[in-house]
């Protein structure tokens, strides 16, 4: 079973909406345990989502909850390599949680959950790393 790394736009679109194929994949990553996450990412997830603007979308003790439960579930990793590849070098934590969270998988397989086409275009990126669509990363977890 591949780990599953979310960046945080996946993350937030989960947080706000309970219906789309990223909240789908949350659960079903936090449910089996596969989810990582660097400290980094975690921390983007949250300065994101106290923006006043989805204030009235999700009600601050929502996203506590949210918060907490990917802290809590998620595997977390410190990236040891840097990474500088991606067109957005604010992207480039996402890479670098990748390579971090291959060591830590049984097969090597890890997944990279995005809908960023600055990250997108990189797939194929490295071997077992591959960079997918919250549906194209649901569907792969439904074949394993």
């Amino acid at each position: 079973m591949p780990l599953v790394v979310v960046d945080a736009s996946s993350l937030v679109r989960a947080a706000l909406t309970s219906r789309s194929p990223a909240r789908v994949l949350l659960d079903a990553v936090l449910d089996r345990g596969l989810l990582v996450a660097s400290k980094e990412i975690l921390e983007e997830v949250d300065t994101v989502l106290q923006r006043p603007k989805f204030l009235s979308w999700l009600p601050p003790e929502h996203r506590q909850y949210l918060v907490r439960r990917i802290a809590i579930a998620a595997r977390l990793v410190e990236p040891t390599m840097k990474v500088e590849e991606c067109r957005d070098p604010t992207d480039d934590k996402y890479l670098e949680a990748a390579l971090a969270a291959a060591s830590h998988a049984a097969d090597g397989t890890v997944l990279l959950v995005t809908n960023d086409r600055d990250l997108l275009v990189l797939e194929p990126w490295r071997e077992g790393i591959r960079i997918l669509k919250p549906e194209a990363a649901l569907a792969a977890l439904r074949r394993e």
